[in-house]
């Protein structure tokens, strides 16, 4: 089993591997990071193509991904639907 530490970012739980792998949320890698061209964090998801976001703190940057991502996946279905109708 491999360790892994538990993070509360303003009442959203993380966990991030003892190695430092990206956080996971619900199966999609959470990669932030502070930019110092923006003068703010980024957070982003690799595994959806352009999902990402800023944020002034690494909790904003988390909780504007989130919102992205739920856009994102929510683009997607309907992308996917529209597509089969075609």
């Amino acid at each position: 089993m491999t360790a892994c530490r538990r993070l509360f970012l303003d009442n959203i739980l993380v966990t991030q591997s003892a190695d430092d792998s990206p956080m996971m949320d619900n199966d999609y890698p959470i990669t932030i990071f502070y930019s110092h061209a923006d003068e703010g964090y980024i957070a982003d998801i690799p595994d959806l193509k352009s999902c990402s976001a800023f944020g002034e703190t690494p909790v904003e940057a988390l909780q504007a991904v989130l919102a992205a991502k739920h856009c994102w996946l929510a683009t997607a279905q309907t992308d996917a639907r529209h597509s089969t109708h075609t």
